[in-house]
């Protein structure tokens, strides 16, 4: 009689486990389904900052600006086409 309760002891053992498994699985795919919506929701606010970063860039460097900016602050004017440019590659 009792192997026999050992055996009921061990089947219900069993049976416990596997569903305790079985659920531990779920908790866990659902908690890894979270962490990737997470992330990729981060990914995504990071792309908009980064295309941000270039548009304040590609506006911050357009040439008009920054002729604007060199007659401002350092008092260069627009060359003329009888001026001849020298550039001293030699540094």
């Amino acid at each position: 009689m009792s192997s026999k309760r050992w055996v009921a002891f061990l089947n219900l053992s069993i049976l416990v486990g596997t569903l305790l498994t079985v659920v531990f699985c779920k908790m866990e795919i659902r908690r890894l389904g979270y962490v990737v919506w997470k992330l990729s929701r981060e990914a995504k606010v990071a792309q908009d900052i980064e295309r941000l970063h270039i548009l304040k860039y590609t506006q911050l460097t357009r040439p008009e600006r920054i002729e604007d900016f060199a007659v401002k602050y350092f008092d260069l004017k627009k060359a003329n086409s009888s001026q001849i440019i020298h550039l001293d590659l030699s540094r």
